[in-house]
């Protein structure tokens, strides 16, 4: 506070020295051209008489600031003067002409230790310049301020401002007291890390920021809570959107079809992975190519462009089939689907489906083909009862031969046909998931030996040998009976209908801990190589004449199969040309022990 004083004072003091500096220069400046006016109103004679002495300049005293007064005649000779004590008049140089004859000059020099002010004009005798009068005066500095004159007065400044400098300091201290409160509380605000509010009174427009402050504050915090809920909506929506953004591109991707999403400028915005699986070519993503060149199917392309012509109508082009070069037998479908948007229904684009439809296509073609075989083996049995009802019509009633041989016959064709529909029905039992097993506790060996005896006893069994091996202690089976009683009539009749004369049948069982084991075995014609692997088909019958040439229609190994796998079991096979075929059934003796396909 006493540095702050002293800086006051001696700023005050010396803005006082100068505006006192300016006045005695002013001062100055007005006496001196005052004088001159004067005294050049008289005479050469009267300012400098003959005599040599002049009263006029000696009456000016030379008090204040003044240094001298001379009189120079035009030759620069001095005429008169009257100087005060140490001053040597300066040198003087003639002006050249009229214009410089009145003046004010600046003098320092090496005589005189102080700078000297000087002001000129010329004295006239008979309009004619007669001589100079030059009066002189010491420059004021700050230095000649400091007199004692002005000593009492910067001593009462000096002394006003020491007594207003405390009472200034605790003005402002009880003005800035509010400052200090509010920076406190300012600072725990910002540690609490919050919006800060001044719990103060001050008065005065102080007191009114403050009051405005805190208006303020109470209303950024109702703004910034605003702004978070409108935040958090925003950051929820978001979320939303991005998770059923997510959920779309998962089902999207789960989809066993290759799907593409096509806005209304014909533009792909969405595409799953399955479209790389089935076509070979990389997924576009967000993609604004509406010439389609990542595909490299010229049957897409085509329909993608005609889906971009008609994106926003509501009827997009038929399905379309192609094939791959690539993938030989294989079939593939696209499609597309309108997207309906806003509750006009205006289309906004489409969906686009790319589909592998092989199944489809094998199963239209197999559907067809089992039409045909189920026509063609019903084919054969009428014609031949169509045929032998003809021969009753017209034989003779005496003719026991014929009547009984055509009796035969039907009878034969009628179990054929008979055998044909109900393997069919269980077939497609089987297939649609209709067929429900009624398992019962069976004895295993007492249901072999049943089948056997039926198969001894059948149509061509009397030219064969038959051979059972069954273990004693053969336990029970959980199993429907009654159809796997169709598998061992199917796999013993196939036995005996492909086996040579003088062949053998035979059926064999055998079990572990966890399986029962039955092998049906015949030393027939066999089943070549390239048969094995379809023998379990539908319809489906080897082209050997051996084959041929003995009656059947395809469905009895297929039904045996199904069954056998109704019950968690396996049917292998396996057989030489000419040595005969084992047929292999496997059942577990706990059904809900899976089993190993692999």
């Amino acid at each position: 506070m006493i540095a702050a004083a002293l800086i006051v004072i001696v700023a005050l003091s010396a803005l006082l020295l100068n505006a006192l500096l300016q006045q005695r220069e002013a001062r100055m400046r007005d006496q001196g051209v005052e004088l001159l006016r004067v005294l050049g109103a008289l005479s050469l004679a009267e300012l400098a008489p003959e005599s040599g002495r002049s009263a006029v300049l000696r009456g000016l005293s030379l008090r204040n600031d003044m240094a001298y007064a001379t009189i120079t005649a035009t030759n620069g000779q001095t005429v008169a003067e009257s100087t005060g004590t140490g001053v040597i008049v300066p040198d003087w140089t003639p002006p050249s002409g009229p214009s410089e004859w009145f003046g004010e000059r600046t003098i320092s020099s090496s005589a005189n230790r102080d700078t000297m002010v000087e002001f000129f004009a010329p004295l006239l005798t008979d309009g004619e310049l007669a001589a100079h009068l030059r009066i002189g005066y010491r420059k004021a500095t700050l230095a000649s301020l400091l007199d004692r004159s002005n000593l009492p007065l910067l001593a009462t400044l000096a002394f006003i401002v020491f007594l207003l400098v405390p009472a200034f300091y605790f003005l402002v201290r009880r003005e800035v007291r509010p400052l200090a409160v509010a920076a406190k509380q300012l600072d725990q605000a910002i540690s609490e890390q919050r919006m800060p509010t001044f719990d103060i009174n001050p008065n005065g427009e102080f007191g009114q920021f403050v009051a405005r402050f805190n208006q303020f504050v109470e209303y950024a915090n109702a703004r910034v809570a605003q702004v978070e809920s409108e935040n958090e909506r925003v950051i929820t929506s978001t979320k939303l959107l991005s998770y059923r953004k997510d959920r779309v591109l998962r089902v999207l991707e789960s989809l066993p079809d290759a799907v593409l999403v096509m806005n209304d400028s014909g533009g792909i915005s969405v595409a799953n992975q399955r479209l790389e699986s089935l076509l070979g070519v990389d997924v576009p993503t967000q993609s604004t190519d509406q010439s389609y060149d990542w595909c490299t199917q010229p049957i897409v392309r085509q329909f993608l462009s005609q889906c971009r012509h008609r994106a926003t109508r509501r009827y997009l082009p038929d399905p379309m089939e192609f094939r791959l070069d690539d993938r030989e037998g294989q079939t593939f479908t696209v499609s597309a689907y309108p997207i309906f948007a806003g509750k006009e229904g205006a289309s906004s684009g489409c969906v686009v489906l790319i589909r592998d439809t092989t199944q489809q296509t094998i199963a239209r073609s197999s559907r067809a083909e089992f039409v045909a075989h189920v026509a063609h083996e019903l084919k054969t049995p009428l014609n031949v009862l169509s045929m032998y009802s003809e021969a009753l019509q017209t034989a003779d009633p005496d003719d026991n031969e014929t009547i009984v041989e055509a009796s035969n016959v039907i009878e034969d064709e009628v179990k054929r046909l008979s055998a044909l529909i109900s393997n069919m029905l269980s077939l497609t039992k089987i297939e649609m998931g209709s067929m429900d097993l009624d398992k019962r506790r069976v004895r295993v060996n007492d249901l072999l030996s049943d089948a056997f005896d039926v198969a001894r006893h059948s149509r061509g069994a009397d030219e064969l040998e038959f051979k059972l091996d069954l273990p004693s202690t053969l336990g029970a089976l959980d199993v429907d009976k009654d159809l796997l009683r169709i598998v061992l009539n199917n796999l013993l009749s196939n036995a005996v209908k492909y086996n040579d004369p003088g062949g053998t049948v035979t059926l064999r069982a055998r079990e572990t801990d966890t399986e029962l084991v039955i092998d049906v075995s015949d030393t027939g014609i066999g089943i070549g190589p390239d048969d094995l692997a379809n023998v379990f088909e539908k319809f489906y019958r080897s082209d050997s004449d051996d084959v041929r040439d003995r009656s059947g229609h395809g469905l009895g190994l297929a039904l045996a199969r199904d069954i056998v796998e109704l019950h968690n079991g396996t049917l292998t096979v396996s057989s030489e040309i000419g040595s005969g075929t084992t047929f292999t059934l496997t059942l577990f003796r706990h059904m809900h022990e899976v089993r190993d396909v692999g």
